[in-house]
């Protein structure tokens, strides 16, 4: 499971990604009203924000070896407002690969 948040290594399906934005937007909606501007804490609670978006970065490349894609052109995500937009419908709405690509086995059963 440790591997699952950490490794960029492996194929996410479009449900487990839907789930995880969700989940991602919903705890720094919650989260982010309570970040100081400065303090003693603010190092701190920087740190734990890092936490959800590498989840969320590591998802994303996922995504994109579901789709048969190089975890590089998480670097679309630059290119100023069409990057995101892009982005967004390739991860969120092109069907994953059917059995297995370069980057493993299928993250959905197709049978």
């Amino acid at each position: 499971m440790f591997n699952y948040f950490f490794s960029s290594e492996g194929r996410v399906d479009r449900l487990t990604y839907w789930i995880s934005q969700v989940i991602f937007y919903v705890l720094l909606f919650i989260f982010a009203p309570f970040m100081p501007e400065k303090g003693s804490y603010f190092n701190l609670q920087l740190l734990l924000l890092i936490i959800p978006f590498w989840f969320a970065f590591v998802i994303n490349i996922k995504r994109l070896h579901d789709i048969n894609c190089s975890g590089w052109w998480i670097l679309i995500n630059i290119i100023p407002y069409i990057g995101p937009i892009i982005m967004f419908i390739v991860l969120g709405f092109i069907a994953g690969t059917k059995g297995s690509n370069r980057f493993g086995e299928s993250a959905w059963n197709w049978n």
